[in-house]
């Protein structure tokens, strides 16, 4: 068998590899450019990751500002309608002491003016006394007397200032009349008064 035209040594010659520079060129551009937009997209998540976390870090602050608001809100309403209650509750203390003085004052008042009454021999604040030809009433006794706190408490039990005894004289005219240097100018002070109040 002859193999020697198959098993004939062949030439040796030299293997060419082409390279194509340009496709290189374009394939590394082309890397280059992936890369760039991978870097230039982590950057903008970056970008807005950390946008985010801003903007998330603004709305907290701004909720707990506004929490620290409303609860300033609501600690100052509070102290409002505490301080109305007890404005409110002091009020109703000063009626009611006031009530409590002013009743004290009016059952006082009816005792002083039922033991003048009953001294003098009247039946009422505004009942007449008659002895022989003259009639006289409380408030005119008083006045004559000169005193000044049996008369105020006679105008406030609701003695009348403008009655005239039978010589026609009003109490305060009976002061006017009994004064010597003074010594009735509290009682007449007292009349009046009673009859600028009254409107007598």
């Amino acid at each position: 068998m002859d193999c020697s035209s198959t098993c004939a040594r062949q030439e040796q010659a030299t293997s060419t590899v082409k390279v194509d520079v340009e496709a290189m060129v374009r394939r590394q551009a082309e890397e280059e450019a992936r890369q760039k937009a991978e870097e230039q997209a982590e950057q903008q998540r970056a970008e807005e990751a950390r946008r985010a976390a801003q903007e998330a870090a603004e709305a907290a602050r701004q909720a707990q500002l506004e929490q620290k608001l409303r609860e300033q809100r609501e600690a100052e309403e509070q102290e409002r309608l505490e301080a109305e209650r007890r404005a409110a509750e002091e009020k109703e203390q000063a009626r009611r002491r006031a009530q409590e003085q002013a009743e004290r004052e009016h059952e006082e008042r009816q005792r002083e003016v039922a033991s003048f009454l009953k001294q003098h021999g009247f039946s009422s604040i505004n009942g007449v006394k008659k002895s022989f030809m003259s009639s006289t009433y409380p408030l005119h006794k008083a006045a004559e007397l000169g005193d000044a706190h049996m008369v105020d408490q006679l105008v406030k039990a609701g003695a009348d200032v403008a009655k005239k005894n039978s010589g026609g004289k009003t109490a305060a005219q009976v002061a006017a009349k009994k004064d010597k240097k003074g010594s009735h100018s509290a009682t007449l002070s007292v009349l009046t008064q009673a009859r600028v109040v009254g409107g007598a």
